[in-house]
């Protein structure tokens, strides 16, 4: 099961997003509400994936993949943001993130995107993969701009 770690200044946001992954068979192990938090908590946590705000006070979403990325490389992270212009014009492997998605994306692409970027992180951190959980179908939608 994949260890999350949600990053958003939006306390409703945060509260629908750690109820959907629950759902979703995701293991939400932190909740930051702004860069710093992220950066700190990933650091004590060593989640799986950081699902983070492009846009949070302080540290940017931008600006706190870089620290985790530096101190921790196979933690990956994924932008969620409303803020489509915001995303940059270059790939998110080019940002340091393991994937962009927009808010009010579906559940079932959520988590796919999710077990996607834990797999990379287990490879990345281990060497191995573990066996994803059986609820996983060959139908699952697959995100365009992941990995």
């Amino acid at each position: 099961m994949p260890r999350v770690l949600l990053a958003d200044d939006g306390r409703e946001t945060l509260a629908l997003l750690h109820g959907i992954l629950q759902y979703e068979g995701v293991d939400v192990v932190g909740v930051a509400a702004n860069g710093f938090e992220a950066v700190d908590m990933a650091d004590r946590l060593r989640p799986d994936v950081v699902l983070m705000d492009l846009r949070m006070p302080g540290l940017d979403g931008f600006e706190a993949t870089q620290s985790i990325k530096e101190a921790h490389p196979w933690i990956q992270v994924v932008f969620l943001t409303f803020y489509d212009e915001l995303l940059p014009k270059r790939s998110p492997q080019e940002t340091g993130a393991f994937a962009f998605l927009l808010k009010g994306c579906s559940p079932g692409l959520m988590r796919d995107v999710i077990f996607r970027a834990a797999r990379e992180a287990w490879s990345q951190r281990w060497g191995s993969e573990p066996q994803e959980p059986a609820t996983q179908g060959p139908g699952s939608p697959r995100a365009a701009s992941a990995g």
